[in-house]
């Protein structure tokens, strides 16, 4: 599958549609390497539990170009965010 992504004109970075067929859901991801077998790949547990999906779930993967952002809005989760210096260095 790497080789066929690799001959087609694709949009780096490489980003990935994740749907799953069974239960209706589908998220984005991008790749950190290409060294699972043929045929399967490995998804974290956390994107897996969005995905209401269990190891051995069939998932159809295909490549996707998504638009970049033009705005994003944080929110700190902890007060200890505020004691930073330089927020958007740490950003």
């Amino acid at each position: 599958a790497f080789d066929i992504l690799a001959r087609l004109q694709v949009d780096y970075p490489m980003l990935f549609q994740l749907q799953s067929p069974d239960k209706g859901t589908l998220t984005h991801c991008g790749v950190l390497e290409f060294t699972a077998e043929e045929g399967s790949c490995v998804v974290p547990f956390w994107m897996m539990q969005n995905l209401l999906i269990e190891e051995g779930a069939v998932l159809t993967v295909s490549n996707i170009s998504l638009p970049k952002a033009n705005y994003v809005k944080f929110q700190a989760q902890h007060v200890d965010f505020l004691e930073i210096s330089n927020p958007r260095a740490v950003l």
